[in-house]
């Protein structure tokens, strides 16, 4: 097994999310937009065992993520992200809201094609095809209810939401 130095701040990328400085960026598979002057290290972001230990992260940032991972497997990889934090440590969760999607092309504010990108994601190449969609309330509820987590901030901006969280014990 690789030994990796300590780490704080971990960033889970999926496809074309944003590489962080000051953060250890760990991905599946190296990312659309990588380059070799970015690094990457390529694991399981589903357990995050191989790279941290329990408590230790001061932050866990998982945007655009969750979208892609099996709904039924949801709560033991979120279960496996919180445990990672320490007490006092955040957990920042980004993703297109279900509700709002919903929502929006219900009033007729996005057509047929592009809600239905949002909701499958791209088809090509295959890695890009959803398997989950969220709403930001049941998220929240179930972080809340489920581990020792307390919402700090809920913005919404357009589609996408960003719900961090701080661990209280």
């Amino acid at each position: 097994m690789i030994k990796y130095e300590k780490v704080s701040k971990l960033n889970v990328i999926f496809a074309n999310a944003e590489y962080l400085n000051g953060y250890t960026n760990i991905a599946s598979f190296y990312p659309e937009n990588s380059s070799k002057e970015e690094q990457v290290i390529i694991g399981d972001i589903k357990d995050l065992s191989w790279i941290v230990d329990n408590g230790e992260l001061e932050e866990l940032i998982c945007m655009n993520v969750l979208e892609y991972i099996e709904y039924n497997n949801i709560g033991p990889v979120i279960a496996n992200w919180v445990s990672k934090i320490k007490v006092g440590g955040k957990f920042i969760l980004g993703f297109c809201d279900a509700f709002e999607m919903a929502r929006l092309f219900n009033i007729g504010s996005i057509n047929i094609q592009d809600y239905n990108v949002l909701i499958h994601g791209k088809q090509n190449p295959p890695y890009l095809l959803k398997k989950s969609s969220h709403r930001a309330d049941q998220l929240v509820d179930f972080i809340e209810k489920q581990h020792s987590y307390k919402l700090m901030k809920h913005t919404l901006n357009g589609l996408d939401v960003t719900l961090t969280f701080e661990r209280v014990s």
